[in-house]
């Protein structure tokens, strides 16, 4: 959220020191300009600024929207806010970036993309509250740390599996050196879970260890499978301190756990490696939609197999007749038998036959229709 004192003067103090020092590369705007004095500057990263001479300190980009919640706060003092589009006018001065990677743009062509770049982090942001409108930031949840404050839960066994594993990866056995978790990067109240977003220090052996130890009835919103392939291709190692990939990755696992720990729904992970995210647009219907097929579909796939694997109980019947029976006496035993079958069964076979019967038609219609039903099923 935008602090409301921030006033015009702050914002022209901000410009200036842009024209001063220059744009780091990772703030730069990817749809929206700035336009003053014939220069263009990137609306969010004047208000970071601008709030460093109203409150004491630089807004960080996480802490509030670019787009229209930006725009409508600069364009309230008067600014003027533009597309961002090929243009003579010249842009404020940029700073260098070192750290790069290459990634492919929607037009195909390579450009280099900062593997931290916290645009696609405000992308996803921005994503998630256009879907389910409150995030929090940074939001600080008690999460006990150690092993031993788990020792009476139905879930510690498992814990405990992960945790040795962690142990003999490498005979670091003091890696836990918190009481509590440190913040977790989103959480989303409605409907309740968390959000991490993995750079490339989470993707280690020590990962990969602790993932391959998850119990399989540990719902997860992400798929476990590819974030092993992306531990063995990765391979971080972070040795400082020496034990560092081991805290990590233990730590992740108790922010996976949460769905057990705090009766949340599945902790989502998103990898701020694979896709350039900060190309998405979330005043795009289109764009959303592509985020949630990316970001909160990830386990349709094992949902599909999961239901193609289930089991059907079939069942087969037959009603003979020594010629004592009339219509109506066998249409009730037909009633009575799919009565008996119908919750001991998701099938039932039956032989085709036809006779006449003076029941009511519509009953009749109904309770084949069960059957109907029941046979689809």
């Amino acid at each position: 959220m935008i602090p409301d004192n921030i006033k015009k003067d702050h914002v022209f103090m901000a410009i200036k020191e842009i024209d001063e020092n220059g744009i780091p590369a990772s703030r730069n705007s990817t749809k929206f300009q700035l336009s003053y004095n014939n220069r263009l500057y990137p609306p969010k990263y004047v208000l970071s600024l601008a709030n460093k001479y109203a409150n004491g300190k630089e807004l960080q980009p996480w802490e509030f929207s670019g787009g229209v919640e930006t725009n409508n706060f600069l364009e309230k003092l008067g600014f003027k806010i533009v597309s961002k589009a090929p243009s003579k006018i010249k842009t404020g001065p940029e700073k260098d970036n070192k750290d790069c990677h290459v990634a492919r743009s929607k037009g195909g062509m390579k450009n280099k993309h900062n593997h931290r770049c916290s645009e696609c982090k405000n992308t996803i942001i921005d994503m998630f509250r256009v879907i389910f409108g409150n995030v929090k930031i940074e939001h600080k949840m008690e999460i006990k740390a150690r092993l031993e404050d788990y020792i009476h839960e139905s879930y510690y066994k498992d814990l405990a599996a992960i945790y040795n594993a962690l142990k003999n990866y490498r005979g670091n056995e003091s890696f836990v050196r918190s009481k509590f978790l440190k913040s977790c990067d989103l959480y989303i109240p409605q409907p309740g879970f968390v959000v991490e977003l993995d750079e490339s220090q989470h993707f280690s052996e020590a990962r990969k260890i602790s993932l391959t130890h998850y119990p399989k009835g540990l719902k997860t919103g992400f798929n476990v499978n590819k974030w092993i392939e992306q531990c063995e291709k990765i391979m971080s190692k972070d040795n400082n301190p020496h034990d560092r990939d081991e805290q990590r990755a233990w730590y992740d696992t108790l922010r996976d756990f949460l769905p057990l720990i705090k009766g949340l729904q599945p902790t989502v992970r998103i990898s701020l490696l694979d896709y350039t995210w900060c190309e998405l647009d979330p005043n795009k219907e289109e764009d959303v939609e592509l985020f949630k097929s990316l970001v909160l579909n990830i386990d349709t796939e094992k949902k599909e197999n999961n239901k193609s694997s289930e089991k059907v109980r079939i069942a087969t019947a037959c009603l003979q007749s020594d010629g004592h029976y009339t219509n109506e006496s066998r249409t009730r035993l037909l009633f009575e038998l799919i009565d008996k079958l119908d919750q001991k069964a998701d099938l039932i076979l039956l032989p085709a036959g036809f006779y006449q019967t003076s029941n009511d038609p519509k009953t009749l219609y109904a309770r084949l229709k069960l059957l109907d039903n029941i046979w689809k099923s």
